[in-house]
């Protein structure tokens, strides 16, 4: 990846996108009544879609349900990396993305606050309205103004 940004030449002809996946304990029953909610499917398909991708553009998707990425991105040309077990280095591959796609929780949320990416992506629906969790979070201190939402 680094040799990538080695030669100055590529800097503006490769583009490269991240996107996190966190799911799998989204799905549990005490996440979901407080009201944690995963990102859906249409919510990343759509953003993907909205990106409108250059050719040299190079995707990479990380998260904690690769069975998950694996079936949702079939099709897609990017790269699916299987769950790592040094989560530090899902972070560094997203801190040096041109774009991110974040989906809910904090991993996703500083990545993306650490990260140099020009453009962030983010679940607009998490929490679920009306939840406790919604209750007690403001988007706005939440979620940097620069950032955009998406359902």
């Amino acid at each position: 990846m680094r040799s990538l940004w080695k030669d100055p030449r590529n800097r503006n002809v490769v583009e490269t996108v991240g996107v996190h996946v966190r799911r799998s304990d989204f799905t549990h029953p005490g996440w979901i009544e407080i009201g944690a909610v995963s990102a859906t499917d249409g919510y990343f398909v759509r953003t993907i879609a909205e990106l409108e991708l250059n050719a040299t553009a190079v995707m990479f998707v990380v998260g904690d349900d690769y069975e998950y990425c694996k079936r949702l991105f079939t099709g897609y040309n990017m790269f699916i990396l299987d769950t790592s077990p040094i989560p530090e280095v899902d972070m560094a591959l997203l801190h040096m993305m041109d774009r991110l796609i974040i989906s809910s929780g904090t991993f996703g949320w500083w990545s993306a606050y650490l990260g140099s990416a020009k453009e962030v992506y983010y679940y607009k629906n998490w929490p679920r309205a009306g939840s406790r969790l919604q209750n007690e979070l403001r988007h706005e201190d939440y979620f940097l103004p620069q950032w955009n939402g998406r359902a």
